[in-house]
């Protein structure tokens, strides 16, 4: 059976939501790493309601049901309710709408938006991403649904709408990896970690206790040699960079567009003067100083 809850996403900590079931699969916005830290307690949950593709997102999601309403012929409930898998409490789901008195029977709408370039490069041809589809598969497994929707506000003016039925087949494995990721939680064996796609986190994870000073074993020195050539590559790259740009203005000038005999265009625009202020959130820094003595901010 069922189990249907208010909702509360306060306590993330006890579920893996269908929105994360992705990075299971190491196709999510965050790491697997990085969600086992999460639902371990060591990290906090990233917060991204104020990036702006999420906001808009949510401000949006209302008046695009209505319009897949409108455009389908469908009846569209909102939920308002977070449903526990039947079988596995660890997997919960908060779908975006549900579809009822539909000939088919009762279906579920997951609601996007996409850029159009994102959707013309990640979409036209294959449909949703995986990511998405998962997400849409764990609803349908929470709620025993054998088909749903995924609707997409594609720049702003177009709406796509992909249905797709129940696989029983995803579902299994979904369920085999979340119970298989609570279980790595309980034993303390967390997952490998991506150093490039989670070595920002790190500061976070460990903190700093100001009284302890370490002597580090060999492997640092090595370590620290291969940061400082890829920091000079880098500086290189940026200089190299900044004179292609500059000789390329120095034969564009004034001119608004231009194209290249291969194909390429170079655009430009004028950003007027403006205001900006931002809110810079807390985080660590870690000082490199190499053996020459020079000093270097990440």
């Amino acid at each position: 059976m069922t189990t249907v809850e208010p909702l509360d996403l306060t306590g993330r900590g006890s579920y893996v939501g269908a929105s994360e079931v992705a990075s299971l699969f190491g196709v999510g916005f965050r790491s697997r790493w990085r969600l086992w830290q999460e639902k371990a307690g060591n990290l906090d949950r990233e917060d991204i309601s104020d990036e702006e593709r999420v906001y808009w997102g949510s401000v949006l999601e209302p008046q695009i049901a209505l319009g897949v309403a409108e455009r389908t012929g469908w009846k569209l409930r909102d939920v308002k309710r977070l449903i526990r898998h039947p079988a596995e409490h660890g997997l919960a789901c908060h779908p975006d709408r549900e579809v009822v008195a539909h000939p088919r029977g009762p279906g579920l709408v997951e609601i996007k938006t996409v850029g159009r370039n994102y959707w013309w490069t990640k979409w036209r041809e294959d449909g949703p991403p995986l990511g998405y589809q998962l997400q849409l598969q764990t609803q349908l497994a929470c709620m025993g649904r054998e088909w749903g929707a995924i609707a997409a506000l594609v720049g702003g003016q177009k709406l796509e709408v992909y249905e797709i039925d129940a696989h029983s087949g995803a579902q299994s494995r979904i369920l085999r990896e979340v119970a298989e990721f609570w279980r790595s939680i309980e034993a303390g064996e967390e997952p490998e970690i991506d150093f490039q796609a989670d070595g920002n986190v790190l500061g976070e994870l460990y903190g700093i206790d100001p009284a302890k000073v370490v002597e580090l074993p060999a492997e640092a020195d090595a370590l620290v040699a291969i940061y400082e050539l890829a920091k000079n590559a880098e500086k290189a790259a940026g200089r190299a960079k900044d004179e292609a740009r500059a000789r390329i203005l120095r034969i564009v000038k004034d001119a608004e567009l231009a194209t290249t005999p291969a194909g390429a265009r170079i655009k430009r625009t004028h950003v007027a003067e403006k205001q900006v202020s931002f809110l810079r959130k807390a985080s660590y820094r870690t000082t490199i100083t190499p053996p020459r003595g020079e000093e270097n901010d990440l």
